[in-house]
């Protein structure tokens, strides 16, 4: 249960309370009789059910006026909310008189302004301020879950000057703008992409992740803030499985609505120390992430491009990920041409999901990539035909190894052959 829940529910039945013991003393029947009087209405109106009703609508007014109390952060929101109820309470209570009726505004409307008041005074302490601030720095970039948690626990800084914390950050971005936009109309284009960028953020978001980019290319997502996370890489390499699940399903609707046209997407995921605060200016700002690591996670999702793969992770990912999720190596890359070199891998899916023919095909490729670096490039050929034989459809990074080691054998691997690649030739 949430904090706001938790201080709504203490403060309604406080509130209710309160009304039933007042009610009991019958303190307010002094000016239950007047107002009746004034109403034109005989004393006998104010028995039975009629003096009890204002109990039961102040009692449920108190847990609502407590909730819009804590949950509306703008104060005069707050006060036109209290205002507007008592005045229609009273305005109920002359349109029931009209009708011989009577109706007690005096209780319900002491609900309303005891709530109030209680909320209010809560949303001005440090814990009642915590979800605007939450809401300010993330707004929809989260999801409802992880907005609750986040503002539950203290723990969790939200501090929006920059903070250094290693995270995990999924890219997901579309290759084929040219191509949609030459083929499709304006209006289609437009429709493609954002039906894209729809189901990639509320997928990322709903993965656990904070969502600190969504724009004409992709869209962006962190893993392990602002709430803290130790497998900030699983989830992150789980998310991205997801997604790719979920958009290989959206493609087949794109193709049917938009003249068998789809998006060429493609994933990045990445591990590292990135920097975390509040970016941009007065026109436009929000929360996001900069550093070496999230360039990297975007070169490693135009990588694909490359492999023929549909998601790539980085070495620090996999090293955090390690046993929960199921990989091929692809290439060693090096950022720098001074830095040593890093493995690439393609996420292939949970272990649990990798089946006994698959995890075969796996472990033969990898034999290949073997063979392959140590130069041995008719045995690696071998094998990876012989992958190329079991598998069920097209596999892209099979066919790029393939083609990579006829065009060595043709043209004669010399003795600097390299088997990394740069980063900055991606």
């Amino acid at each position: 249960m949430s904090r706001a829940l938790r201080f709504t529910l203490l403060i309604g039945g406080g509130v209710a309370f309160l009304l039933a013991m007042l009610h009991a003393a019958r303190v307010l029947e002094s000016a239950d009789r007047a107002l009746a009087g004034a109403f034109g209405l005989p004393a006998e109106a104010l028995a039975g059910s009629a003096a009890t009703a204002p109990l039961v609508v102040g009692a449920l007014l108190a847990f609502g006026m407590a909730w819009a109390a804590i949950d509306i952060h703008r104060f005069d929101l707050k006060a036109v909310v209290s205002g507007s109820a008592v005045v229609q309470l009273f305005t109920g209570s002359a349109l029931a008189a009209l009708f011989g009726a009577w109706f007690s505004p005096f209780l319900p409307s002491l609900a309303v302004a005891l709530a109030y008041a209680a909320g209010a005074l809560y949303s001005r302490t440090e814990a009642g301020q915590r979800a605007r601030q939450v809401e300010e720095l993330y707004g929809r970039r989260i999801s409802d879950g992880a907005a609750a948690a986040l503002t539950d626990d203290a723990r969790a800084p939200l501090d929006a000057q920059g903070r250094v914390q290693e995270l995990s950050i999924v890219v997901c971005e579309i290759f084929n703008h040219p191509e949609l936009m030459q083929e499709l109309p304006p209006g289609e284009y437009t429709a493609l992409l954002n039906e894209f960028l729809e189901l990639a953020s509320e997928s990322l978001v709903a993965d656990g992740g904070c969502l600190v980019e969504c724009d004409g290319e992709g869209a962006r997502a962190i893993f392990g803030a602002p709430l803290p996370a130790e497998e900030h890489a699983r989830a992150a390499c789980l998310a991205g499985l997801n997604l790719a699940r979920r958009l290989n399903v959206f493609n087949e609707k794109a193709a049917a609505r938009h003249s068998g046209r789809m998006a060429d997407w493609r994933i990045g995921v990445n591990s590292g120390l990135m920097i975390t605060g509040h970016f941009g200016g007065e026109r436009l700002a929000g929360f996001g992430a900069a550093g070496e690591e999230v360039e990297f996670a975007r070169r490693l999702c135009a990588a694909n491009l490359i492999y023929g793969s549909g998601v790539l992770i980085g070495a620090r990912t996999y090293e955090m990920a390690e046993g929960a999720v199921e990989v091929r190596p692809m290439e060693l890359l090096r950022r720098r041409q001074d830095e040593n070199w890093q493995e690439v891998y393609e996420l292939l899916g949970l272990p649990e999901e990798i089946g006994v023919d698959e995890r075969d095909r796996r472990d033969l490729y990898w034999n290949g990539v073997i063979y392959y670096r140590e130069k041995r490039l008719a045995e690696a050929l071998e094998i990876f035909q012989r992958v190329r034989a079991l598998s069920p459809s097209l596999d892209g990074p099979v066919e790029f190894y393939v083609q990579r080691i006829r065009s060595l054998m043709l043209n004669g691997a010399s003795a600097d052959f390299e088997t990394a690649r740069l980063l900055n030739s991606l």
